[in-house]
């Protein structure tokens, strides 16, 4: 480290016998180290909350919620953080690596989780549970569409629950029962 040459610096990895491991992260959080140079094993969710700099190198190879995790190991006491994303120039970034930093940018502050999510659900895709195999003509009908259509479903489908429960309550009050023998009993909420 030319800029601190006094700084103590330790090495974690995920190859590391785990006495190894938990041996340089006490180190480090008892502040016998100054530096960690890790992997994203730090991702696993070991909190350091005295760390207050993060930096990832290569940054555009990351997946998007994995640089949200990375980003929340820092800044969680009372010190002020900083996370740092080190990428080539944006010119030569794929397009997906483009949208990942660029969706990280713009959701910074709490609460980010849900709409980082769904960024990177409209970058990689859903996968088989909407893959061509499964949903048929997603492709065709765009995946803004098929989210509305989803959502107008599960309505009908929970208010349709919602009047079945609510004849069943009425039937049981009168003696009647609208449910079939051994057909089970409904369990959770409708919301």
């Amino acid at each position: 480290m030319r800029l601190v040459p006094q700084s103590r610096i330790g090495i974690a990895h995920g190859q590391m016998p785990p006495h190894e491991l938990e041996g340089i992260m006490l180190k480090f959080l008892k502040g016998t180290i100054d530096v960690l140079v890790c992997t994203t094993i730090i991702e696993s969710g070991i909190d350091v909350p005295n760390a207050n700099t993060l930096i990832v190198n290569r940054a555009d190879r990351f997946g998007l919620s994995d640089l949200h995790q990375l980003r929340g190991r820092v800044g969680r006491f009372t010190h002020k953080a900083y996370t740092y994303f080190i990428i080539p120039p944006r010119k030569q970034l794929s397009i997906q690596a483009k949208a990942r930093i660029e969706a990280i940018e713009k959701y910074s502050g709490l609460g980010a989780g849900f709409p980082i999510a769904f960024e990177d659900l409209q970058i990689r895709g859903a996968g088989n549970i909407l893959g061509q195999e499964q949903h048929g003509y997603i492709a065709t009908i765009g995946f803004d569409l098929y989210c509305r259509l989803l959502k107008e479903s599960v309505e009908h489908l929970k208010k349709e629950m919602a009047d079945r429960l609510s004849l069943s309550a009425e039937g049981s009050r009168k003696g009647g029962d609208l449910w079939p023998k051994g057909a089970g009993t409904i369990h959770g909420s409708l919301n």
